[in-house]
């Protein structure tokens, strides 16, 4: 061997050993990170449970976090929705605070806003453009026709800031999809698993009505709406090989009996409605994704889709137990009987507003019914900060509230979601933004920043982000 070989051997050993150091250094950093955020989301549960002194120090905590960077702001954003719907037989305060706590969520979202301003914007999202145009229609029906028009101003301002704020952060500097993936990853585990012991306390997991299973969260409802999306888009990632993770797997399973025990059917519509537009579009994904989603993955995914729906249609067990999820507790002989004595009066009350209001609506944000509406108001100038109304259908609560003018204009906006999802080629990105729009279909509150709203907007945003490390095998 010549001196020239030996040099040569001993500068590729030490390049290997470099090489494995710093993989060994990814890795744990990698775990360290996940450690990190777990803390993170540890602390903003536990911190409410100290009492009201407690949940105002994690308000504080994240309008502070808020303000420090794009992805804290995007933590904190989150953050603040888990901690808006806590469990109040957990969480006493969470049935309490009133006005003060309505404002110190706004507190946190302005921080963001703040965030999401300085730290650079590289264009602003396509579906923004649609979120103005609608809001600007929107602006119409509440000059023209609402009778509370401090309240109606009030409510489409913080949807056009809460939106804002939003589309904001997705565009910052060094935001990007992977990050906001494990983020939301580190969320639903927690969730999952803190809400599992619940299941075996029913005057806590069952703490709303004594059937639906809420978890952790402060209905069945608000459950099954959080948990729909997450499962859609983790069940994708996982069949398809975009997403490899023991603990979420776990989480994603125990997670799908969590949605039928909550007894909301619009969980289970929006798990219907995602996996089919998942499998739509897989045959159009890039190569990549076909390449990673392994053969026995894919017939075992087609094979459980293919096994439930014989189980519905020839199994009368299976059948009746389906019927009697959608019964939800009624006297019902029929599935449309059903589904009228749950929604029928709200739908009806909508449409007979629309007949009477055709062009512009009710107002944005108001009420079916006069009066039937509380609104919190700040103590010093007297402006609303709150405002909740109940609708149960987005569709009908558009038109109800904007006529057919904001109508046209909320069309655009949602085809603007969904298509800017489906450009990204990604199943699991068409699903996620199918499932989050689907479970308006029976709660209505894609337009409702004050509560699930912000939650569903994030998501899908996300939806319609590029991947940074797509695998280009066979190309």
């Amino acid at each position: 061997m010549t001196l020239l070989d030996e040099v040569f051997n001993r500068s590729m050993r030490t390049r290997a050993w470099v090489l494995e150091m710093a993989i060994r250094s990814v890795i744990k950093f990698r775990q360290s990170y996940a450690l990190y955020s777990l803390t993170k989301v540890g602390m903003i549960v536990t911190l409410p449970a100290l009492g009201n002194a407690g949940s105002a120090l994690a308000y504080v905590g994240l309008a502070t976090w808020a303000l420090t960077s794009a992805r804290r702001a995007f933590e904190s954003l989150v953050l603040l929705v888990l901690l808006t719907f806590l469990n109040p037989a957990i969480y006493a305060q969470a049935s309490e605070g009133g006005s003060s706590l309505d404002a110190a969520r706004w507190v946190v979202i302005l921080c963001a806003f703040a965030t999401g301003l300085r730290y650079g914007v590289s264009g602003i999202t396509k579906t923004y453009n649609f979120i103005i145009f609608f809001a600007a229609t929107a602006f119409l029906s509440v000059i023209f026709s609402t009778s509370d028009a401090d309240v109606g101003f009030f409510k489409l301002t913080m949807f056009v800031f809460g939106a804002t704020t939003v589309c904001l952060l997705f565009r910052s500097r060094n935001f990007n999809y992977e990050f906001a993936r494990d983020w939301f990853a580190t969320i639903f585990v927690v969730v999952v698993f803190l809400s599992l012991p619940t299941h075996f306390v029913p005057s806590i997991g069952y703490a709303k009505n004594g059937t639906g299973f809420q978890g952790i969260l402060n209905q069945p409802q608000a459950f099954a709406v959080f948990l729909s999306p997450l499962v859609t888009w983790f069940t994708c990632m996982i069949i398809s090989g975009e997403f490899r993770s023991k603990i979420v797997t776990a989480a994603t399973l125990i997670s799908v009996p969590f949605l039928f025990l909550t007894l909301a059917r619009t969980g289970a519509i929006a798990l219907l409605l995602g996996f089919s537009a998942a499998i739509i579009v897989f045959p159009f994904s890039p190569r990549a994704t076909k390449y990673a989603a392994s053969r026995s993955r894919v017939i075992l995914a087609s094979g459980a889709t293919a096994t439930a729906i014989l189980l519905l249609a020839f199994s009368g067990e299976a059948s009746d137990a389906a019927f009697r999820f959608i019964q939800k507790g009624s006297n019902s002989e029929h599935v449309s009987e059903a589904f009228t004595k749950s929604r029928g009066a709200k739908a009806d009350a909508s449409l007979d507003n629309f007949d009477d209001n055709p062009i512009f609506g009710i107002g944005f944000g108001m009420p079916s019914i006069p009066g039937d509406m509380q609104v919190s108001r700040e103590p010093i100038f007297g402006l609303p900060i709150s405002a909740p109304v109940e609708k149960g259908n987005l569709v009908l609560a558009v038109l109800e509230e904007t006529g057919s003018v904001g109508f046209l204009a909320f069309l655009c906006m949602i085809s603007s979601c969904i298509l800017m999802a489906v450009k990204t080629r990604q199943p699991s990105s068409v699903a996620l933004a199918t499932s989050a729009l689907g479970t308006n279909l029976g709660e209505a509150t894609l337009l409702t920043f004050g509560g699930l709203g912000l939650y569903i907007w994030i998501v899908l945003l996300i939806s319609q982000m590029p991947r940074q490390d797509t695998r280009r095998r066979d190309e």
